[in-house]
């Protein structure tokens, strides 16, 4: 072969190497639908955390797919993102978790007194430990809306 055939099959098998390599690339067998929806504790948004939808599969693949999440809005709401921002969460069963905002236990812990208990805003303390009561399970539809509310009660 001439030097110059020899750079021109390299090239090729490294274009070709390429081509294989992307088509593996995305998100599959996993179909993406837009989810939205809110979270309110007590009946009031709340204004900080996130959320996450992790994927509970279908029973016949071992593989579920990439959870999505959300940090949440002031007013309380919420738009998932899983490969691409705002996307959406993966066709099927989730199981949804909500986590407090950073720092929120440590204020917490701080509050012991009374004295900081009082001086502490109203707004603050009704989205304060805030959880969901057991395992919440939500499907995500591949045609029609997804919209969620995320109920959250108050713990003791």
């Amino acid at each position: 072969m001439r030097k110059s055939n020899i750079w021109e099959v390299f090239a090729r098998c490294i274009f070709c190497l390429i081509a294989v390599c992307m088509v593996g690339c995305g998100n599959g067998n996993f179909p993406v639908r837009p989810v939205t929806g809110t979270v309110v504790c007590d009946g009031q948004p709340v204004s900080k955390g996130s959320v996450s939808f992790t994927p509970l599969g279908d029973g016949k693949s071992s593989e579920t797919g990439k959870p999505a999440s959300a940090a949440l809005a002031s007013d309380g709401s919420f738009k998932l993102s899983t490969f691409d921002r705002f996307d959406g969460a993966i066709v099927g069963k989730h199981r949804v978790e909500y986590t407090g905002s950073e720092g929120e236990d440590e204020e917490d812990a701080e509050s012991d007194d009374d004295e900081s208990k009082r001086s502490k805003p109203a707004a603050a303390e009704s989205t304060q430990r805030c959880t969901l009561k057991g395992e919440l399970v939500v499907e995500v539809k591949s045609s029609g809306e997804n919209v969620f509310k995320i109920e959250l009660t108050k713990s003791k």
